[in-house]
């Protein structure tokens, strides 16, 4: 190293002066690669924090959905049992109380599965479908049609309109949202259903002056 800085300050004998400033010269180059390494270790430090604060939202959402499906899956199996239980002979009034509440409870696995879509839990919307496809299954063969679909005209006869919100891509009139799904046995409405549709467009707030 001595050598090298002698060679570096020329053939003259160099002064301790010049020999500490070459010597702190060959360190520039070492110092900006700690520099570079430091930054590096920030950015990579600063995205590691950033990971772990999605990972802990993502993983509360989930336990949150995941104690909903739990609830609501007992809830499920409790009405399915007094459903099986109860003698045939029940009267009309307990039989619409049981089925009113499964419907209820296809309503709420309806909006628990696109939340779970919305929050990219897809393998929680998999499994609220699926409970949900069972409790359909048992009411269909029980002679109920369940009327949950969007983006037509709601029918008068089905369905009450509670609300309007303004959408880019829906035709106005249209259902956007079902709150509340309709019932049918063949030709009787047995409940009537809820429905959001969209609205008029809005009006544009700054219109071009005529010319």
């Amino acid at each position: 190293m001595l050598g090298w800085l002698r060679s570096k300050a020329g053939s003259d004998e160099p002064t301790q002066a010049q020999l500490a400033r070459l010597f702190a010269e060959s360190l520039l180059p070492i110092q900006r690669r700690l520099d570079e390494s430091a930054q590096r270790l920030g950015r990579i430090e600063s995205e590691a924090k950033a990971l772990r604060t999605e990972s802990s939202e993502s993983s509360e959402t989930l336990r949150k959905l995941t104690r909903s499906v739990g609830r609501t899956a007992l809830r499920v199996e409790e009405i399915e049992r007094k459903v099986d239980a109860a003698p045939t002979t029940r009267d009309s009034a307990s039989e619409a109380a049981d089925i009113g509440e499964l419907f209820d409870a296809l309503d709420l696995l309806d909006r628990m599965s696109q939340a779970s879509r919305r929050a990219g839990q897809a393998e929680v919307a998999v499994g609220l479908e699926g409970v949900g496809s069972r409790i359909a299954r048992f009411l269909d063969s029980a002679g109920f049609t369940r009327i949950a679909s969007v983006g037509g005209v709601p029918d008068g006869h089905l369905f009450k309109v509670v609300g309007t919100t303004h959408m880019d891509d829906a035709r106005p009139g249209t259902i956007v949202e079902v709150v509340r799904a309709a019932i049918r046995r063949g030709d009787l409405v047995v409940r009537e259903g809820e429905v959001v549709t969209a609205a008029d467009t809005l009006p544009d707030p700054h219109p071009l002056p005529d010319n």
